[in-house]
């Protein structure tokens, strides 16, 4: 299941998402997918770290 989210970005940052899509053949929802998993796996590594100050 998968569910839709509207976002607004800057205009400098969608532009260079089109570059980066256009570049890697790949669909702007696949890195912005990606781009989310990274920082959320991030923002729980860094809380595992700080739990165990």
């Amino acid at each position: 299941m998968s569910v839709s989210v509207s976002i607004r970005l800057p205009d400098e940052t969608a532009r260079a998402l089109e570059e980066v899509a256009r570049a890697i053949d790949r669909p702007k929802t696949f890195l912005i997918r990606k781009a989310i998993e990274s920082y959320l796996i991030e923002q729980a590594d860094y809380q595992i770290a700080l739990d165990r100050i």
